[in-house]
């Protein structure tokens, strides 16, 4: 990897898959190789399918699953705190 950055011009990207030939590395170590860019497109969702399963199964038995978001932090989270805040400042209802 190091030697693709010295010997290709222009901006590199690193595309890190978790279970993939090449182990995951941080991006500072991706940086310190001559990448400037680095993307983990599946880290992301693979924890949240494992979150989803997870939750299923608590449902399954009963119960809520693991631990979740409070409801105030789920909101602040997907944009409704400041949605408020501007029908507030709108004078809407």
């Amino acid at each position: 990897m190091a030697r693709a950055c010295r010997e290709v011009g222009g901006p590199k990207m690193a595309n890190m898959l978790g279970s993939g030939l090449t182990p995951l590395q941080a991006p500072e170590a991706l940086r310190a190789l001559g990448f400037s860019v680095a993307a983990y497109p599946l880290v992301l969702l693979t924890a949240s399918c494992k979150a989803m399963q997870d939750s299923l199964e608590g449902l399954a038995k009963g119960s809520e699953g693991p631990e979740q978001l409070s409801f105030e932090l789920l909101q602040d989270l997907v944009g409704f705190t400041e949605y408020y805040r501007e029908m507030d400042r709108y004078g809407l209802q």
